[in-house]
């Protein structure tokens, strides 16, 4: 969330990496936050099949976040879960 596109790259390749030197038997799963938190990968031990995703997603922008909700002002809790694939 807010981060600019070297850093989205950046993180990118480290998660590449990370994926790399996990051992193949731990069950990894992908998530991305954007307007959303969008689940990009459930758990699973193929980490070829991650790796794959992580090429596929383009993300998403995201608005600034620059304030907590303010409780006064009628913010509710909301879930803004998202499955990506649907």
């Amino acid at each position: 969330m807010n981060t600019s596109f070297p850093n989205l790259a950046y993180a990118h390749d480290q998660l590449l990496k990370f994926l790399d030197t996990t051992p193949p038997s731990q069950p990894t799963a992908l998530f991305a936050l954007g307007n959303k938190l969008w689940m990009l990968h459930d758990f699973t031990t193929d980490h070829q099949a991650l790796k794959e995703v992580i090429r596929k997603f383009k993300g998403q922008g995201s608005q600034l976040v620059t304030a907590s909700p303010d409780d006064e002002k009628g913010y509710k809790h909301k879930s803004t879960f998202t499955h990506a694939g649907g």
